[in-house]
C-alpha cells in the first residue's frame, strides 16, 4: 500500500516523464461573457413581482408588460 506522501510525490514528478507536455490554446470559438451595464429596477416595478411568482428563468423576448426595466433590460441586449 502506497502512503500519501509517495502518492503526491509521483504526482509532483509525474509518472510519464517522457510524455510530451502541450500549452492549452484558448478555443476561439469559445465566447467570453460580456459585461453588461447596470439597470436599476424600481421595488414598485411589476417586473419584481412577475420574477418573484415564476419559479424559473424568464425569456425577456416574450415577456410583454408595461415595465421601465424591462425597457431597459431590451434596450440594453438582455
Amino acid at each position: 500500500m502506497t502512503t500519501f506522501l509517495q502518492n503526491v510525490r509521483r504526482l509532483v514528478r509525474g509518472r510519464d516523464s517522457h510524455k510530451t507536455i502541450t500549452a492549452r490554446v484558448p478555443d476561439p470559438e469559445r465566447r467570453q461573457p460580456v459585461a453588461a451595464p447596470a439597470i436599476e429596477i424600481a421595488p414598485n416595478d411589476p417586473i419584481v413581482a412577475y420574477f418573484l411568482s415564476v419559479p424559473g428563468a424568464v425569456e425577456l423576448e416574450k415577456l410583454r408588460m408595461a415595465s421601465p426595466a424591462l425597457t431597459a433590460l431590451h434596450a440594453a441586449g438582455v
